[in-house]
């Protein structure tokens, strides 16, 4: 885990498309998921390497829910 993210307490949502070719989620998202007990982790079917451009909606939706 990145030193930085250790010290995490809040909850976090990580949001990521399972289709990313630059970071794969096995390599990355899941494994910093896995180690913040807060973190909430989406992977979102058929989208690439930047959700927030590909599914706006659905991670606008995401992030309304997650401070909700």
């Amino acid at each position: 885990m990145p030193p930085l993210a250790a010290g995490l307490t809040m909850p976090l949502l990580m949001v990521q498309g399972e289709e990313d070719r630059v970071a794969p989620a096995a390599t990355n998202a899941e494994l910093l998921a896995a180690a913040l007990p807060h973190a909430r982790l989406v992977m979102l079917t058929g989208c690439g390497h930047l959700p927030e451009v590909e599914l706006p909606a659905c991670v606008n939706d995401l992030i309304a829910a997650h401070l909700s």
